[in-house]
């Protein structure tokens, strides 16, 4: 979906969510438009992709009578409304890895690695498909990525990953120590969740960045 005013709508988006736990992801290409055929399907060609994750509140309450999410609920006569779209598990970790990698929830991720360590819970993953996932396939083919993280002020801001680490700190549920906010959550970011990624500073400096940076991108 388009609109003229792209960063003043994400920002309504966000605000819409309340105190919904909220993720953006940007796909964006890193030099020119993307080689989608015009008129493929009816849809003209594009050179953005945005996907935009906000948690914790049922259909109903977002898209049935009454519902306080006004924007939201604009956007629907302006695009398709998937109403048969389930999630893959019961937690969130599990459904941002099947979003981002197509793989399925594993006893880790789908009880969002609150037990173990941050570095433990990446190489279950890595374990299935060698961990590979879309921003690997981007890159392949010569586009750019960036997740867009709320409640972070630094990029790249995770638990150690480091075999001996104890468990997660950043949990979110108003506990998240500083300098994250309360309510950031390492499992509210996939991408942390590759080893090719998360192992990589660089990359993650790169690509795993605060959401205020969504307005001079």
């Amino acid at each position: 979906m388009r609109h003229p005013d792209l960063r003043r709508r994400l920002r309504s988006v966000i605000a819409a969510g309340g105190a919904a736990l909220a993720l953006v992801l940007g796909l964006a290409t890193s030099a020119g438009t993307a080689t989608a055929a015009a008129g493929l399907e009816g849809i003209p060609a594009y050179s953005h992709v945005v996907t935009i994750v906000l948690e914790n509140e049922s259909f109903d309450s977002t898209y049935g009578p009454g519902s306080p999410a006004t924007f939201l609920k604009s956007l629907v006569p302006q695009g398709v409304l998937a109403t048969n779209y389930y999630a893959t598990g019961h937690a969130s970790l599990d459904n941002y890895v099947a979003m981002t990698s197509g793989q399925p929830d594993q006893p880790l991720t789908g009880s969002d690695c609150e037990t173990v360590n941050l570095y433990t819970c990446v190489q279950g993953q890595q374990a299935m498909a060698n961990g590979a996932n879309v921003a690997d396939q981007l890159e392949a083919a010569g586009l750019g990525w960036r997740q867009y993280s709320d409640g972070i002020s630094t990029s790249c801001l995770h638990a150690s990953y480091s075999p001996t680490a104890g468990t997660d700190p950043y949990q979110g549920d108003g506990a998240s120590p500083p300098p994250a906010g309360p309510n950031y959550a390492d499992r509210h970011v996939p991408f942390l969740y590759y080893a090719d990624i998360v192992g990589n500073d660089a990359r993650c400096q790169a690509h795993d960045v605060p959401y205020p940076q969504l307005s001079t991108d």
